[in-house]
């Protein structure tokens, strides 16, 4: 049977005329996804052959004797075969946004929290091959050491590089194209929860607003270090209603019983701006000069939303499905309690030095919140 072989340009504006004849060899298909690889066979003088890596990435489509599109995908791999030579140019290296996953030890010597960095991205590269995302698995390291990593790695991978090898099969000159299926392109991505909620997930998680009266305007979490340490960052899955532009702070407060005590420490300004409205993320505040904690003392962390707006304010995650009870959280303004609730949220505290703090009953240093607290103006 006679095939056609028709090549798109990367941003799918047009065609492409190698002008050099075009051999399918070999084609393949699959139950899921359609058509999964191809491999074509270009020949033609040395020095147009060497122009074919530029079709990386390109579109292409395989049509029948009776012009019927048969298989269709992409060039992912170019393998040019001279005579004693051989050059090759994949996609398989290529990550033009990059993430590195990470975990941290805890001081007393336990596993302690998986975190995620954000995206690195290179918008020239991926305008040009589309968005290959590559998340990077690393133990034991600390939140610079991670950013450093991500950054280095999406400098050498971003585009494109030429692997230049001795060939070891005989023939006259001649181009390889190894294609792959459209629908193998979606490994390019890796999966991602919009609600950015992965803690202790269960059934029916809810929330709590802040910031929007006077008898919920602070939130707090209190929690018990299981060493000596340092508090160096907070984090809070928070989302913004309505706009809210006033800026938020982290305070450190010792125990009185029952309810926070006076402000040890403050965070810097969290500019509350880049929180969703829709979907919930993790929001870290950062004491500047990590304040020292002691093993065993408990102690709360608040949200100060810095005033009180009906329309814009913030909204904090809840999991209603933790059982842990030796811990507690508040919403409060002051110090009388005026009501109590049985939801549960997940914070994260984080002191300097690369280490996490964990409650006695948890491993994995989410410090979980059995009951929520209303404190009034």
């Amino acid at each position: 049977m006679a095939f056609t072989t028709e090549f798109q340009r990367r941003d799918f504006t047009g065609p492409i005329h190698p002008g050099l004849p075009i051999q399918p060899k070999r084609l393949s298909w699959t139950a899921f996804g359609g058509p999964d690889t191809a491999d074509l066979i270009m020949t033609g003088p040395p020095e147009q052959l060497l122009d074919m890596t530029a079709l990386l990435r390109c579109g292409v489509t395989i049509r029948d004797s009776l012009g019927e599109p048969v298989w269709w995908g992409f060039v992912n791999e170019v393998r040019i075969m001279l005579e004693k030579v051989q050059i090759q140019v994949a996609m398989k290296d290529l990550a033009n946004q990059v993430k590195v996953q990470y975990t941290f030890i805890s001081p007393d010597n336990h596993l302690g929290d998986q975190l995620c960095t954000s995206a690195a991205r290179d918008v020239r590269s991926q305008n040009e091959y589309g968005v290959k995302e590559t998340v990077l698995l690393r133990r034991n390291i600390d939140e610079t050491f991670a950013e450093n990593l991500r950054d280095t790695f999406l400098t050498q991978h971003a585009w494109p590089v030429s692997a230049l090898d001795q060939r070891t099969e005989q023939g006259s000159p001649r181009v390889l194209l190894r294609c792959t299926g459209w629908f193998n392109s979606l490994s390019w991505r890796a999966y991602e929860n919009t609600e950015g909620f992965y803690a202790n997930y269960g059934p029916g998680p809810g929330s709590f607003a802040f910031g929007n009266s006077n008898s919920a305007k602070y939130a707090g979490q209190s929690f018990t270090p299981g060493a000596d340490g340092a508090l160096k960052y907070v984090y809070f899955m928070l989302r913004n209603v309505g706009g809210a532009t006033r800026t938020i702070t982290a305070r450190l407060h010792p125990n009185d019983p029952w309810y926070p005590g006076a402000v040890l420490a403050t965070s810097e300004s969290f500019d509350p701006g880049g929180l969703p409205s829709t979907a919930y993320t993790w929001a870290r505040f950062t004491f500047t000069n990590p304040y020292p904690l002691t093993g065993g003392t408990h102690y709360w962390i608040t949200l100060n939303p810095n005033g009180v707006n009906g329309a814009e304010y913030f909204m904090l995650r809840l999991d209603e499905n933790m059982t842990y009870t030796r811990v507690t959280v508040g919403i409060m303004t002051r110090r009388r309690t005026c009501g109590i609730s049985t939801h549960r949220v997940t914070v994260l505290i984080r002191c300097s030095g690369s280490c996490v703090y964990r409650t006695p009953l948890s491993n994995w240093g989410w410090l979980p919140l059995p009951a929520v607290s209303f404190f009034p103006e």
